[in-house]
């Protein structure tokens, strides 16, 4: 059994492909996926809403940055990993310490990300 079975996990990414492939990484591993959220409407509905054990973000939706999620997220004490194609230099110093998977990813990355958020890793 994966260490992060079971969890819900929210997942905020605009790329439909990179969504799709995440959100059946996570379900072959037993977590719940909530999303995938391809805006901030969206995830911000279900960071109110759904109870979530981690999150996995996208720096950035189109034109959205997603740092007030990350924030509201933080607020309720939730872990979250960074997904994206953008180095982790373009974070603000506060979250640099979170984990993050660059893009292209490997699953593996992901769900040692995951494990490490989930387990206290900032």
């Amino acid at each position: 059994m994966h260490r992060i079975a079971g969890l819900s996990v929210l997942l905020v990414e605009d790329e439909a492909l990179i969504a799709m492939d995440v959100s059946q990484l996570l379900a072959n591993t037993k977590c719940r996926v909530i999303g995938p959220c391809r805006d901030v409407a969206c995830a911000l509905e279900a960071i109110e809403r759904e109870h979530i054990d981690c999150a996995i973000l996208d720096v950035k939706l189109g034109r959205e940055h997603t740092l007030h999620l990350a924030d509201a997220l933080a607020e309720r004490g939730v872990p979250l990993v960074w997904m994206s194609g953008y180095e982790r230099q373009v974070l603000p110093a506060r979250y640099r310490d979170r984990p993050f998977v660059p893009k292209p990813f490997v699953a593996q990355d992901l769900f040692d990300a995951l494990g490490e958020a989930i387990s206290g890793g900032r």
